[in-house]
């Protein structure tokens, strides 16, 4: 097997690195190495192995399709994202790569794929691999179509399948130019090219793109990622890196590409925020933490929680290690200062123990971003925040949004769900007020204020600071005389910082900014509203997976009514319990729950419906699983009768209407749950649904230390096995507290 170095400037055997450890069988490890270490073997032997992987490794040597050695990087040739890194990709991994915004994961993706090089190091590919690359933001031709993007190789076949979709195309116009047709489709018949045609329809529609004549500089952004992750995909590449591809989808094409990935001949590096694609895909993380890299193995359910839970443990090992550095160096710090002359081999070893001793007190753990919501960071609410009656949105002769009527309640949280193109962003824009309904009323309550954070952010000025920029939303806030910003609790300093900008970078210009930075600037206007009605559209597109943890952390305790869009599962089963839903007819039907327990009575509705009718294939057929009715965008002959199975009204805490056929039976079973925890106030339920995780954890982690214990009795350490001992009891203690806070909570809620 031969490897070559991407641009292609030289070709090496494989057995030039072979002594590497990371091309032993087995899992995949990951090294950091200083720059100019010749291998990771070297980069071992400095001593900086960041860890390894116990996830499924390739199948040996043979299958390696991607090395990277000592490769390093920097930002504006300043800031240095990472350095020395050194792994490799076998055949049939899937890996994705984590991290804060700002560490590098795109440039590393970048780099990979060959659009981009390292500054040192090397990154070498298999000979004759082939690749498909989804970037952050794709770049086509405006004047080009999607099928001509799709189809965009440079091989004979796939300009025979370009020439006969412009004849075709020119044929439904004009019937003269069909010899022309004729012609191409003999050329097809040649090639055999008819596949890669059907083939590039499919993935067209299943991916959710518009048709396939339609001009790329008609297309929104979120269009146009759809078009890229379909080119990427066409041609089934060796190796498919995928920088964010759930953004901008909706749930079925994200089940879909969930089993195009999972196929074990896919091998695939991912970045991606959405935690159950992750679980459902991959095989490895990548980890990279502000210089450091670390590889976790991974894969099903739950095991992004032991992920976190490993980091975790890490950092405190690392802030430990630095506290106990900081307090040598302390004493050691006195001896420099009487400047000893290191006359003596153990003087000037001592001085070099300081040095290393002061960089260490440097190396702990930077923490996370905090995201935090104070109460005084939220305007005043009144007992009415919007009401909507008979409200309807037409766009191009249709019908968007028909005769939706609902009284918005203070602290409601609800989710909107639908295939895209359902009137989702529409049905946003019209509760915002960025949109005028053609007819019925929108009449918002006199306290409310609405913070509306948006899919796209907004154009700044590359050299605008992000201190200024938040000063002028400030300004346009304090503004409204009978709403004035509080003292210092809410300076744009401290919102800056609360969403992850220390003082120090807020005099950064903005075009240094990564695109999950900027959503997170984009977040800090919101906040400096202190909206009390708070819309976010796919408020996790481009956010790393810490930050929409932070968020998930932020909204759940926000005080004001909340809606939702987000393609992101989790986020949505954590922070709301209820969802209007929407299926590209106009009409809005709501449903008390969450949004995995709609996907479970949506299943089970079909199951029953196909079982009654006897027509399972074809049910299987019009929906892929849970998703089907979901995202379908059409109404089933229930919804075309006006009612809808499987959706509620709520059975209280809201007072919405039935008109319109917008709101249908009522599912009992699936929202008995969601029901009986409305007892519990806001807080409570989300305590309520956080302990038993925890308590389980928290079992997990004391089977561990029971398991330590014996072992430390019989090793004779009694020193560790005192530590252990206490662990232990105090972990006891932390169980039983929680056991007793969810039995109470349970109690009150009638589980």
């Amino acid at each position: 097997m031969h490897l070559e170095r991407w641009p292609a400037r030289r070709v090496c055997r494989l057995r030039a690195v072979a002594t590497s450890p990371v091309l032993r069988h087995g899992p995949p490890r990951v090294a950091f190495g200083k720059p100019g270490c010749g291998s990771s073997s070297s980069a071992i032997r400095c001593g900086r192995l960041a860890a390894q992987s116990g996830g499924r490794g390739g199948k040996g040597s043979g299958d390696v399709l991607l090395i990277m050695e000592n490769i390093s990087k920097s930002h504006d040739g300043e800031n240095v994202l990472f350095e020395g890194l050194t792994f490799t990709v076998g055949r049939g991994e899937k890996l994705a790569v984590v991290g804060p915004n700002g560490v590098g994961k795109s440039s590393l993706l970048r780099i990979l794929a060959g659009a981009d090089e390292p500054d040192s190091g090397q990154a070498n590919r298999r000979k004759g691999m082939t690749v498909g690359y989804l970037a952050q933001e794709p770049e086509f031709d405006d004047n080009c179509t999607v099928i001509d993007a799709v189809l965009q190789a440079d091989s004979t076949i796939g300009q025979v399948v370009r020439d006969y979709e412009r004849a075709a195309a020119a044929a439904q116009h004009d019937p003269s130019t069909s010899r022309a047709l004729d012609h191409a489709m003999s050329k097809m018949d040649a090639l055999g090219a008819w596949e890669l045609s059907t083939k590039a329809h499919e993935i067209l529609q299943s991916v959710g793109c518009p048709p396939a004549d339609s001009k790329l500089g008609d297309l929104s952004g979120g269009q146009r990622r759809r078009v890229a992750l379909a080119a990427a995909m066409i041609s089934k590449p060796d190796l498919l890196i995928l920088d964010e591809p759930t953004n901008h989808m909706d749930l079925r094409a994200i089940q879909w590409m969930e089993q195009q990935f999972k196929d074990p001949r896919t091998t695939t590096v991912m970045i991606t925020h959405d935690r159950y694609f992750l679980e459902s895909i991959c095989t490895g993380i990548l980890e990279l933490d502000r210089g450091s890299a670390h590889m976790h193995g991974f894969g099903g359910r739950g095991s992004y929680d032991l992920f976190r839970q490993a980091r975790e443990e890490r950092r405190h090992a690392q802030a430990t290690a630095a506290a106990n550095a900081r307090t040598v160096l302390r004493k050691e710090t006195e001896w420099m200062r009487r400047q000893p002359k290191a006359r003596s081999a153990k003087a000037r070893f001592r001085q070099d123990q300081f040095y290393e001793l002061t960089a260490k007190a440097k190396s702990g753990p930077r923490a996370d971003m905090v995201v935090e919501f104070e109460g005084s960071a939220m305007a005043r609410q009144g007992k009415r925040v919007m009401l909507l009656e008979d409200a309807c949105c037409r766009w191009d002769g249709r019908d968007i949004i028909r005769d939706f009527c609902y009284d918005f309640q203070p602290g409601e949280r609800i989710g909107i769900v639908g295939p895209n193109g359902a009137g989702k962003s529409t049905l946003l824009n019209l509760i915002a007020g960025k949109l005028a309904p053609e007819s019925g009323l929108r009449e918002p309550g006199e306290t409310a204020v609405i913070g509306y954070f948006t899919q796209h952010p907004h154009e700044l000025a590359p050299e605008l600071k992000l201190i200024d920029y938040i000063r002028e939303v400030a300004d346009g806030t304090k503004a409204r005389p009978s709403d004035p910003l509080p003292g210092g609790a809410q300076t744009p300093e401290k919102i800056l910082e609360r969403v992850g900008f220390a003082r120090p970078r807020q005099n950064q210009p903005v075009r240094l900014l990564s695109g999950g930075e900027r959503r997170r600037l984009q977040l800090a206007a919101v906040l400096v509203e202190r909206p009390n009605l708070l819309i976010c559209d796919e408020p996790t597109n481009d956010m790393d997976l810490q930050t929409v943890e932070s968020m998930e952390e932020l909204l759940s305790e926000y005080g004001g009514t909340l809606l939702i869009v987000s393609h992101d599962r989790a986020f949505m089963d954590n922070l709301v319990d209820r969802l209007f839903v929407l299926r590209g007819d106009g009409i809005v039907r709501l449903f008390d729950g969450t949004y995995s327990e709609f996907l479970e009575t949506e299943e089970a509705q079909q199951v029953q419906s196909a079982s009654k009718s006897g027509r399972t294939g074809s049910a299987a057929q019009n929906g892929n699983g849970a998703s089907a009715s979901a995202s379908n965008g059409s109404a089933s002959s229930s919804d075309r009768n006006g009612s809808s199975a499987g959706v509620s009204a709520a059975s209280s805490g809201s007072s919405s209407s039935a008109r319109g056929g917008s709101i249908g039976m009522q599912a009992a079973t699936a929202t008995r749950t969601a029901t009986k925890l409305r007892k519990l106030g806001l807080l409570e339920r989300k305590e309520f649904a956080k302990l038993e995780k925890e308590i389980d954890k928290l079992g997990e982690r004391k089977s561990k230390l029971d398991a330590k214990l014996v072992q430390l009795g019989s090793s004779g350490d009694f020193v560790e096995l005192n530590e252990v001992s206490q662990q232990l009891a105090a972990l006891a203690d932390t169980i039983d507290q929680k056991t007793d806070r969810w039995m109470e909570l349970a109690e009150r809620a009638d589980v």
